[in-house]
């Protein structure tokens, strides 16, 4: 058996295991999710599951650092800018807020308040990898800083979403529009051209 032939075959298993988590996370609580609910229903044995992960723990990581490296446009939430797209349209500074109404499979997973350590350790991860020393100097922010403003960011960010995934697309535009005012001029500076 060839080495391609092999990742191929990890791959898919490994894919697998990951759809049948964010599946099984549908309909039930994490807390009750096991290794053998996952094997059973993804029909794969233990060995197979545990040759590619030690725990649902890793599978749930590894799903949230799947959706944090897919969602590209993240960095725009530390550092906003007013844009609006080739037509006209009203750019969006929180694209997670959109990847998470626009994809439901992650809804309970991205905003359920039980998993939010998980959530921020990913989030962290995919924005300030530990190896990176590319920290923008103009910023003028400590690690320990940017780390702190990213975890502020991204709970505001992830309440948000929770708090409006059942409103229409219009009346989520228009909360979307008044964070990214707050987020791009600060609080005083918004009250005064809404004034």
């Amino acid at each position: 058996m060839t080495e391609k032939s092999v990742d191929k075959r990890a791959v898919r298993s490994r894919n697998m295991i990951k759809t049948t988590f964010i599946e099984l996370m549908q309909v039930e609580e994490y807390e009750n999710i096991t290794v053998t609910n996952v094997c059973s229903d993804a029909q794969i044995s233990r060995s197979t599951f545990y040759q590619h992960y030690r725990g649902v723990a890793e599978v749930l990581d590894e799903v949230l650092y799947d959706v944090f490296q897919r969602v590209r446009g993240l960095k725009h939430l530390i550092e906003p800018k007013k844009s609006m797209d080739s037509i006209g349209q009203y750019e969006c500074h929180m694209p997670i807020c959109d990847f998470v109404r626009e994809n439901p499979k992650y809804q309970y997973i991205i905003t359920n308040p039980k998993l939010l350590n998980q959530v921020l350790v990913q989030y962290l991860k995919v924005m300030l990898p530990e190896k990176s020393s590319k920290i923008p100097i103009e910023w003028g922010y400590s690690r320990e800083q940017l780390e702190a403003i990213y975890v502020f960011q991204m709970t505001g960010c992830l309440n948000a979403i929770r708090q409006n995934l059942n409103k229409s697309d219009r009346e989520w535009d228009q909360i979307k529009r008044a964070i990214d005012k707050i987020l791009m001029n600060g609080v005083s500076e918004s009250a005064k051209v809404n004034e």
